[in-house]
């Protein structure tokens, strides 16, 4: 008897909120439409995320090996240097 009563108590108490205009969060509740679009915000900021990171060590990369290559070709032409200074 109570369990009927309580389920009375709460479907009174869901009509009252669903049937109140401009219940956002209400009608968000009981809506079944749009799963993907929660879904697709929820993910859209860590994929953004994973992409910036991905291209910030792809510059990083690129910086670190035309760094190094002018470190070579600097240490190549001080050592001709040397060799003509030398003789």
């Amino acid at each position: 008897m109570e369990y009927h009563a309580a389920q009375k108590s709460l479907t009174r108490i869901e009509k009252s909120i669903r049937s109140f205009p401009g219940n956002i969060f209400a009608r968000f509740l009981s809506s079944s439409a749009g799963g993907i679009t929660v879904a697709s915000a929820l993910a859209t900021p860590i994929l953004l995320a994973g992409l910036g990171a991905a291209i910030d060590y792809g510059t990083l990369s690129l910086k670190s090996t035309q760094l190094q290559q002018l470190a070579d070709t600097s240490a190549m032409a001080g050592a001709k240097e040397l060799v003509l200074i030398g003789s």
